[in-house]
């Protein structure tokens, strides 16, 4: 899912997904030599557009993240329309990290709380327990403020604890 996310960020015109989320992600099991396929779906909520106060009025952008986007999964600038931070790939890459919780702890880490979101607030469940490394990757937004590290920011930490991520070998626009 990383790379597919990539590719649509770094394509020539930008695509920001904005419904990035678990039930967004198929499975495909046919090929049953090899492992599963994960497939990214649901485009209806896709866009080029960067949503900003500079381009877009308070209301038209809060219909569009209404419309198009899950609570559980919003940037704290979804939340936060005054904070006057554009709503972007940035967004995708935090619903990336909310994803990642997911699927780790099988519950939302900001449930469907505005304000927890906008707190960033979160904490880790005892159980399932995983290494200190899977958790330095889903706090990659605690690590990085504006949760928007280039994506070679975010392989350098993950490369020290030994875990795959796809940025590595691809060129990145910054």
């Amino acid at each position: 899912m990383c790379e597919a996310v990539a590719r649509l960020h770094h394509s020539v015109t930008p695509i920001i997904h904005r419904d990035l989320k678990v039930e967004n992600i198929l499975v495909d099991e046919r090929n049953r030599a090899g492992p599963p396929i994960y497939v990214l779906c649901d485009f209806g909520s896709a866009t080029t557009k960067v949503l900003s106060s500079n381009n877009y009025s308070v209301s038209f952008i809060q219909d569009e993240i209404e419309k198009y986007t899950t609570l559980s999964y919003r940037s704290p600038e979804m939340v936060d329309l005054y904070c006057g931070k554009p709503i972007g790939t940035k967004s995708d890459t935090w619903a990336m990290g909310v994803m990642l919780y997911k699927l780790c702890y099988f519950c939302l880490p900001f449930g469907e709380s505005a304000m927890a979101i906008q707190n960033g607030a979160f904490s880790f469940p005892n159980e399932p327990h995983h290494p200190d490394s899977l958790k330095t990757v889903i706090s990659i937004e605690r690590l990085f403020p504006s949760y928007s590290p280039r994506h070679q920011q975010m392989y350098s930490p993950a490369a020290k604890h030994n875990i795959y991520f796809p940025f590595s070998n691809m060129e990145m626009s910054t």
